[in-house]
């Protein structure tokens, strides 16, 4: 089963983009699981309001998203920022998105250009 990592700035359409992808899957008859903090039954401002619920709440979702890895369809990891990246050996150094290596605000004004 593919994984796939959405991660980026908080409100950048990280989850709208998981979605969108889980349902072009499924029309395609594929199966996609998509694994989020909701899905764990975690509370974002709960899991991120401090060091120790961050580390936990981000070990709840490596560790879910490895066990369906290997199932059939796809697994689509979408959280917070681009750590989750590193920690499955993707890219991404100093916070930066992996597939977007530009913040969103520097992208929107190259793109007004």
């Amino acid at each position: 089963m593919p994984l796939v990592v959405v991660c980026g700035h908080p409100c950048s359409g990280k989850s709208a983009a998981a979605a969108a992808l889980a349902s072009l899957l499924a029309a395609a008859g594929a199966r996609a699981e998509v694994v989020d903090e909701p899905s764990l039954h975690l509370s974002r401002n709960d899991a991120y309001g401090s060091v120790v619920g961050e580390k936990n709440a981000r070990a709840a979702l490596k560790s879910e998203a490895e066990r369906r890895v290997g199932r059939e369809g796809a697994v689509l990891l979408d959280s917070l920022n681009a750590i989750k990246a590193r920690a499955f050996g993707g890219g991404g150094g100093g916070g930066a998105n992996p597939l977007f290596p530009s913040p969103p605000r520097a992208a929107k004004q190259r793109l007004a250009r």
